[in-house]
């Protein structure tokens, strides 16, 4: 699968426990949902409540508003 099949809105369902953990202080050790072999990058500023999600593997890209 390509992150662009999905809609942003499923997207942000199917990273739901990964943003919430990264919201949590724990950004590493996460798996892409999407193509399941790529190890997630996240960053997430605590001031914004702002987290970005990319997949090097697939390229997925995800900004979502967590805190």
């Amino acid at each position: 699968m390509n992150p662009a099949d999905f809609e942003q809105e499923e997207l942000i369902q199917m990273l739901q426990d990964t943003l919430t953990m990264v919201a949590a202080g724990r950004p590493e050790g996460h798996r892409c949902p999407v193509c399941e072999r790529g190890d997630l990058d996240c960053v997430y500023d605590e001031n914004s409540g702002w987290a970005k999600i990319r997949c090097p593997q697939c390229r997925l890209k995800c900004d979502a508003m967590v805190g």
